[in-house]
């Protein structure tokens, strides 16, 4: 094998790294967000909607896009971490419902 090809070689073995590297990174992050909005759900004891979620994950100096947040909170949900409800159209709001997020309670089993 030639110089050339050794290079190559190494190239794509960094490359090929690299992507697992920021991949490991990319999932723990996204770990500690979930967790972050677990914990600010426990600390709100009620249930919250998106925007007074996002202002406190502002408060505490996580800002975050309500995509990625929401993202989060689909994925909580799915979990089974969160649950989630509708609540009722407004004329405040354009006849528009706000979605509320709250910390799954444990069953209790009998």
């Amino acid at each position: 094998m030639g110089q050339i090809e050794t290079i190559g070689s190494c190239v794509s073995a960094l490359f090929i790294l690299a992507v697992l590297v920021l991949g490991h990174l990319m999932v723990r992050r996204q770990s500690q967000r979930s967790d972050l909005i677990v914990e600010i759900l426990k600390d709100f004891g009620r249930e919250a909607y998106g925007l007074e979620i996002q202002a406190e994950l502002k408060r505490r100096c996580k800002p975050m896009s309500l995509g990625l947040m929401y993202i989060a909170l689909t994925e909580l949900e799915d979990d089974g971490r969160i649950a989630s409800r509708w609540g009722e159209a407004t004329p405040e709001r354009g006849e528009r419902r706000k979605k509320y997020f709250a910390v799954r309670t444990p069953e209790v089993k009998q």
